[in-house]
């Protein structure tokens, strides 16, 4: 092996046994300062539950701040549409995703209609929550 070949490679050992406990440390440090809030990211839910059966907008908008304005114009589309809504959000696992919490479930939805229909739909979700200073809050769902 040629002398510019070894000092390379004995670069690269250096720096990866430099690098690698500061790597390790950072995503360590991470983790264990994260912890699961199941009874904020609940009230969270609980808020999120709240605003739609209200149908209060600005509410919606607190609980997910990361709403478009598309997204804004179908939630007062359907609200415009209905009398009343009832929405169960019903968690079935919770994780750590980094610095948010990855939560899933199934929403069951009833509304009722201003001409007295009732529909109800049901479907899982998966909701991303992050803490903030003022709680938890949505910032998005799939």
């Amino acid at each position: 092996m040629r002398l510019t070949t070894i000092r390379r490679i004995g670069c690269l050992v250096v720096w990866s046994l430099l690098a690698l406990p500061l790597v390790a440390g950072a995503q360590g440090g991470r983790s264990a300062r994260f912890k699961l809030d199941p009874v904020g990211i609940q009230a969270a839910l609980d808020t999120y539950r709240q605003a739609i059966e209200a149908k209060d907008l600005e509410l919606l908008r607190r609980i997910r701040p990361g709403l478009s304005v598309a997204e804004i114009e179908r939630f007062e589309q359907a609200f415009d549409q209905v009398d009343a809504l009832q929405v169960t959000l019903t968690i079935q696992s919770m994780a750590a995703n980094g610095d948010a919490a990855l939560v899933k479930g199934l929403r069951q939805d009833r509304f009722f209609l201003k001409d007295g229909t009732t529909l109800n739909n049901e479907a899982p979700f998966t909701y991303t929550l992050k803490e903030t200073p003022d709680g938890w809050v949505i910032v998005s769902s799939r």
